[in-house]
């Protein structure tokens, strides 16, 4: 059995983040995608883990899905900010 989580993007060639956060438990980066290539944040996440830039948006894949991988999962677009990078008081 595998599952999808999917972010649509409103701009081409991003550099996304995933990361999945457990119960009690900072968020823990996961993987890397940009340029139509991954980089997995550990060899063993490559086994089950994977995702690709599809049009705007970038897929995660869970593979084997196992109970440990009940989670939040996150996803974080870099650059984050763009623009006016003044804060608000």
């Amino acid at each position: 059995m595998e599952r999808w989580l999917r972010i649509l993007l409103a701009k081409t060639n991003p550099t996304l983040f995933w990361y999945k956060q457990e119960v009690n438990s900072s968020p823990e980066y996961m993987l890397k995608v940009f340029s139509a290539k991954v980089e997995h944040a550990s060899e063993n996440l490559r086994d089950r883990f994977d995702a690709e830039l599809k049009d705007k948006s970038v897929p995660l894949k869970i593979q084997k899905l196992e109970l440990s991988d009940s989670a939040v999962y996150y996803c974080a677009l870099q650059p984050t900010v763009t623009g006016n990078s003044t804060t608000v008081d």
